[in-house]
């Protein structure tokens, strides 16, 4: 007799599944399906709809499996009316095989064992991932909606609907499990998965509305027959718009299982789905073979394929998988890292959830044409051939919304000024590299489209004869819907802004100059030239250039390193300039400013 093992998995812990395939009875074909790992005495029986018709309702579900029963034998349990039309029936499998034949029985499964074992790794970075396009990493995760207007279906170990991550938003709506329990989750994965759906820190949806579905027990164990009844409540219950995530993967493939999801799918329900944790072919197994649900492969936090992950052409897209963090269901606080495509489904179950608001009559089939064709092509290495090289892209059809940078000159002259000078600037990441504003002039890019900390926008003000740099001052204000991160800094004493922006933020500097009273009084300037380690650098080279009147003032360094220019005119702007000196191990080094009064304090620091 011919047998089929089938894993199924938990994916950041892995569900452990047996698969069926058809066998034979009696010398000839039957429509039963043996599984390893299989419940003695317990099969999914799905009635064949050109019987029962695809509209039956559960009293004509119930009614035909009475039927049946009395007629074969057997005791008939749960019913399934909605994702599928058919039952549980626990009896001897000579019951079972001859069930099998009697053609209102489309097919009889063997009912299977499910367990969870839970990997865990490096902390999470998968939202801040999936709202960009390329790496590196910016720290950041922008979003324009919170999807308060969906709802999300967690098809697991139930929920932790008291979690302060759900703010009230989830529900432990229904436990499948003949435990007495009421569906809180008692084993973990249920709320990780939940958390990264619609999680206030770790969520892609921020305010999406979760409901559990309860399918594993507090070991991590359950049946096939329970998950197709979870899928089941779920197509009769659900409010639109819906989305359900399934991070459940088989090594092998259950008829009764695609059809369900299938089934529920045509109800309107987006359905997204782990690829495996198996390393093989996603088209081998179910659920993830399925045509019309979002299956989902895992990356690593370079873009690469994980490992484990399963791969080829019925993976749809990818999304972070690995070292991913989420809530915790031991407490109302706690975080916990988890790794597998389970964690990377439910990243692309937010997306849908985000798309779905701004588009609530959308069809699974256009949430899904979405999501594909919105990610981010040629990004991920290490896959096969077969399979598409997508990573998921939160922005869904559009890009992410231009920030904004204004850079503001403020001077305040003396009253008997009529001088309109020119303050000259150089930047980087900016719009010109370098630019000129007069008083109370202006300059802006409405355009910014790299954000995050690796794109910062530098810009630096040389120093003008006769000003004093004051101030500079950042103002950052969030995009219509965005939370405001101000994270944009100054450095009066080097004349620079850095500035970092968000989507849509606009980031307005102004940098505030004094005009200095004439004067004819003089100063010193004076210093040291040392070495890496302190020590004073003897008869070093310097000159100090009045860029106003041209004089040039030279010195040299005491057997200390000291220097000393004196009778140097206020009110200019100086270069102090320290001369090379291979002799000395001297490169040269340079400093400009505006001499306001004795100047103390100049030092020279060699590099080793």
């Amino acid at each position: 007799m011919k047998k089929f093992w089938i894993l199924l998995s938990v994916l950041a812990g892995s569900l452990i599944l047996s698969s069926l395939i058809p066998q034979t009875a009696s010398g000839r074909k039957a429509k039963f399906l043996h599984s390893e790992n299989a419940i003695k005495g317990r099969y999914i029986v799905v009635l064949n709809e050109k019987y029962i018709g695809n509209d039956a309702a559960a009293p004509a579900v119930e009614s035909e499996a009475l039927s049946l029963g009395y007629q074969y034998g057997g005791k008939v349990r749960e019913i399934y009316s909605n994702a599928l039309k058919g039952y549980v029936l626990e009896a001897d499998e000579a019951t079972a095989v001859n069930l099998s034949n009697d053609p209102r029985v489309a097919i009889v499964e063997e009912d299977a064992v499910i367990s969870v074992a839970d990997t865990q790794a490096n902390a999470t970075w998968g939202l801040d991932r999936i709202d960009q396009r390329p790496l590196p990493l910016n720290s950041l995760y922008t979003y324009q909606t919170t999807a308060a207007n969906v709802h999300a279906y967690v098809i697991d170990s139930g929920v932790r609907p008291t979690h302060t991550e759900f703010g009230g938003r989830a529900t432990a709506d229904v436990n499948i499990l003949p435990d007495g329990r009421d569906g809180t989750d008692c084993h973990g994965h249920g709320t990780h998965v939940a958390g990264t759906i619609g999680g206030a820190t770790w969520g892609v949806a921020k305010n999406v509305r979760i409901h559990g579905v309860r399918v594993l027990a507090c070991d991590g164990t359950g049946s096939i027959s329970y998950l197709i009844l979870g899928i089941d409540w779920v197509t009769s219950n659900h409010v639109k718009p819906a989305v359900a995530n399934i991070s459940i993967a088989t090594s092998g493939i259950s008829n009764a299982l695609d059809s369900a999801i299938q089934n529920s799918i045509n109800a309107g329900i987006t359905y997204v789905i782990a690829a495996g944790n198996a390393n093989m072919d996603a088209c081998n197994f179910s659920p993830s073979r399925a045509p019309a649900a979002i299956t989902v492969g895992a990356t690593t936090n370079t873009d690469q394929r994980a490992s484990y992950s399963n791969w080829g052409s019925c993976v749809d897209v990818w999304a972070p998988g690995s070292g991913i963090t989420s809530a915790s269901y031991l407490n109302d606080y706690d975080s916990r890292v988890m790794s597998g495509t389970s964690m990377a489904a439910p990243h692309v179950a937010g997306v849908a959830a985000l798309y779905l608001a701004a588009n609530p009559t959308a069809t699974p089939a256009a949430v899904t044409q979405a999501i594909v064709n919105s990610a981010t092509p040629n990004a991920i290495s290490g896959l096969d051939a077969s399979s598409p090289n997508k990573m998921v892209y939160s922005w869904l059809g559009s890009n992410p919304p231009s920030g904004t940078v204004i850079i503001r000159k403020q001077a305040i002259r003396r009253t008997e000024s009529n001088l309109n000078p020119q303050f000259p600037y150089a930047a980087q990441n900016f719009v010109t590299s370098s630019f000129v504003l007069q008083p109370n002039n202006q300059i802006s890019d409405p355009s910014v489209s790299a954000f995050g900390n690796p794109n910062m926008i530098t810009v630096t003000e040389d120093p003008v004869s006769g000003w004093v740099l004051t101030g500079i001052t950042c103002v950052e204000t969030a995009g219509n819907g965005q939370t405001n991160i101000v994270n944009s800094t100054v450095d009066l004493a080097n004349r620079k802004a850095n500035i970092i922006v968000e989507p849509g933020e606009q980031v307005d500097c102004t940098f505030t100059s004094q005009e200095l009273a004439p004067s004819a009084s003089f100063a010193s300037v004076t210093g040291r030239v040392v070495s890496a380690d302190g020590r004073g650098i003897s008869r070093a080279s310097l000159t100090l250039l009045d860029t106003e009147t041209g004089q040039l003032h030279t010195a040299k360094t005491n057997s200390f390193g000291f220097y000393r220019f004196d009778g140097v005119e206020v009110s200019h702007l100086y270069n102090l300039q320290l001369l090379p000196s291979a002799r000395l191990g001297i490169s040269g080094d340079s400093r400009t400013f505006t001499l306001l009064e004795d100047l103390a304090g100049v030092d020279f620091v060699l590099g080793p």
